[in-house]
């Protein structure tokens, strides 16, 4: 995942490699190899095997970490109060909800540590890739605050971001309902691999492990039929 910021809107221009099919089929916004199409901000150009999405991004706030020496429970305090900085206001686009979905919790870890489970609504606007390249970036700049807040106990944090998720059952009608459609986890070990002043370049799907993924959305991004 590369990013860049429109000068214009303010907004963060994502740039994915994608299975072509699945652009096509699904994201409004691609560009394929050798189509010239006008992108944000007026000018003509292409991108080869890529897709352009334009999210809102995390505002950028100074958090205070740990302190030096701080007690198991002063981190976790501090760890809470982070999360709560880091998901504060509201969502933004279609409808106007609470980030935080449910309050941060700092856990003991049965293997000894910190950890941190964050639930948050996410920006339901957009195909599914919008949606998921939003939560991409709420969940990286989320892992590289806590696994740099100088907490030392921190040993892993779990995100949900929760979007509008589409079932079909048996009988009836596709029911709509608000629940986790992409949930990720990092431990300590994975998070002392990245080297977070790069971060904009990685691909974090190769870094977190996804505990949780909208069977939908998984199709959709694949380019697999949804039924």
């Amino acid at each position: 995942m590369r990013t860049t910021t429109n000068g214009t809107s303010g907004a963060v221009i994502v740039v994915h490699p994608v299975n072509l099919t699945a652009a096509v089929n699904t994201i409004a916004t691609t560009h394929i190899d050798g189509v010239v199409f006008p992108p944000l901000g007026g000018s003509t150009g292409y991108l080869r095997s890529t897709v352009v999405l334009l999210v809102s991004p995390p505002p950028v706030l100074a958090i205070a970490g740990c302190a030096p020496g701080a007690s198991t429970d002063e981190q976790k305090a501090t760890l809470v109060k982070m999360a709560e900085a880091r998901f504060a206001g509201m969502t933004v686009f279609k409808a106007e909800e609470p980030r935080l979905h449910y309050p941060p919790e700092a856990r003991d870890h049965r293997q000894g540590g910190i950890w941190l489970v964050v639930e948050f609504n996410g920006d339901d606007v957009g195909e599914v890739a919008d949606k998921k390249a939003s939560l991409d970036l709420w969940m990286t700049e989320a892992y590289d605050l806590f696994f740099n807040s100088g907490c030392n106990e921190l040993t892993q944090v779990d995100l949900s971001g929760y979007g509008e998720a589409l079932g079909r059952p048996p009988i009836g009608p596709t029911v709509i309902s608000h629940a986790i459609v992409f949930k990720t986890r990092m431990k300590k070990a994975a998070a002392d691999t990245v080297d977070w002043a790069s971060k904009d370049t990685l691909d974090f799907e190769e870094v977190w492990d996804v505990q949780i993924i909208n069977v939908r959305w998984k199709r959709e991004l694949a380019g697999l039929p949804l039924n």
